[in-house]
């Protein structure tokens, strides 16, 4: 039964939409939900058939630098560098990403107040998991976006906002530089960074790069990376480029074109 059940389970997360059925009429959705429905299922086949994937997960296992929820998990908010960056990141692995980077100093971050050190430690060692909420406040922050489009993305006409999961970013083409890539994809980055006035919100979770089910059904994995040295910081994204399946060469425009902005 449970080996039926599995298989069943494998065929519909491998169903195209068109073989779901999926419309607005069925779902009772507006055609644009239904539309950012069907790109979020044709990005989730396609990222779990990425080629090596289990290789680009082991990539992203072995990022460098500091977790933040582990940080305060382990040392408490006082353990967190005064000034520094950020990365929150979503990779689909060998299959493409996006990075957001956050530079702050001083008190423009500040984890919340009601962050409560031994409940994360708790929730760390009964779930595996916890999560932590932050914000930005002042001036004296700012903030870079960008995402890796692949060769074979099928919606590249679709502005970034009107995307789904890892391909989406919160803004048109005009706001975005368009950067080619040796392997005929593009990366999508910010023209200039911005400051962010807002929440963060990050989670860690023990088995999230390791766990069977998540390496072969999850189309995408989150991260996040804290850290006072710039040149950590090129060495985090770098190893996420690879984790998207970027190769050497590519994955150095990418950080390029991050730290420049975010430096």
């Amino acid at each position: 039964m449970s080996k039926d059940f599995d298989g069943i389970l494998s065929h519909i997360r491998d169903m195209s939409p068109a073989e779901m059925g999926i419309s607005a009429e069925l779902m009772g959705m507006s055609s644009s939900h239904a539309d950012i429905l069907h790109q979020f299922q044709s990005d989730s086949q396609s990222a779990r058939n990425a080629t090596d994937r289990s290789v680009h997960f082991d990539h992203l296992l072995e990022t460098p630098g500091t977790d933040l929820v582990l940080t305060v998990a382990n040392e408490g908010v006082k353990a967190l560098p005064k000034a520094g960056w950020i990365i929150d990141a979503m990779i689909a692995p060998g299959h493409n990403g996006k990075i957001k980077a956050y530079k702050f100093e001083g008190t423009s971050f500040k984890v919340s107040d009601s962050t409560d050190q031994a409940k994360l430690v708790d929730n760390l060692e009964k779930f595996g998991s916890a999560r932590v909420y932050a914000s930005f406040q002042g001036e004296s922050n700012k903030t870079h976006a960008l995402v890796y489009e692949n060769p074979d993305y099928p919606f590249k006409d679709k502005p970034p906002y009107d995307r789904s999961g890892t391909n989406y970013l919160g803004y048109d083409f005009e706001d975005l530089d368009s950067i080619p890539l040796n392997n005929g994809g593009r990366v999508l980055s910010q023209h200039l960074p911005v400051t962010y006035l807002g929440g963060l919100s990050t989670n860690f979770d023990t088995e999230d790069l390791s766990r069977k089910s998540k390496r072969e059904y999850a189309p995408y994995v989150e991260l996040n990376r804290i850290t006072e040295s710039l040149e950590e910081l090129g060495h985090v994204i770098g190893h996420l480029a690879l984790g998207m399946g970027l190769s050497p060469e590519d994955s150095a425009i990418l950080v390029e074109t991050s730290i420049e902005q975010i430096q």
